[in-house]
């Protein structure tokens, strides 16, 4: 699945150059993608120079935080008094 986002991301680079007065709309109907999507990765793609492959693999989706830790006092409370 990855590699038809990555497909989508760079036919819209290419229709962002080949057309670059069409509307967010027309570029939504000619990616097949939504206008939120288009707005998304038109911003990315404007922020970086035109022959950066990288933006086109897109973000990470692993967590960005690690969970935040446990009281280390209620931790051992819970454990020592099980309901």
């Amino acid at each position: 699945m990855e590699a038809v986002y990555y497909a989508a991301r760079a036919n819209l680079r290419r229709l962002m150059i080949l057309h670059p007065n069409w509307t967010r709309g027309q570029l939504a109907q000619a990616t097949g993608m939504s206008k939120s999507w288009v707005d998304t990765w038109k911003k990315r793609l404007l922020s970086v120079p035109p022959d950066d492959e990288q933006v086109l693999r897109g973000l990470s989706r692993a967590p960005h935080h690690p969970p935040p830790r446990l009281d280390p006092e209620a931790s051992r409370s819970a454990f020592r008094n099980p309901r």
